[in-house]
């Protein structure tokens, strides 16, 4: 059974932040991005990051915590690629 996904307040506030800036993610893309991501890094604090490419320019990254119940997406933004890819 998989672990339901809940955003944080932070994580809300910043996908309305991205669809004024034009990239237009709704929760369910979200979702899969971190249920199947391209590959997941390491971020701070024990918490990770789900990678996706979205275009030939630009990744998409979800930082989220894996709690004992539930994945708690804590926040989302897009990045060029070269930044983050070898």
């Amino acid at each position: 059974m998989e672990k339901p996904i809940i955003f944080s307040r932070h994580a809300e506030y910043k996908l309305l932040l991205l669809r004024r800036h034009g990239f237009l993610f709704s929760k369910k893309e979200i979702e899969e991005v971190v249920r199947n991501p391209l590959r997941i890094r390491s971020g701070y604090v024990g918490r990770k990051i789900a990678e996706q490419i979205i275009s030939e320019r630009y990744i998409f990254r979800v930082v989220f915590e894996d709690l004992p119940r539930q994945l708690k997406i804590i926040t989302m933004y897009p990045s060029r690629r070269n930044r983050y890819e070898n």
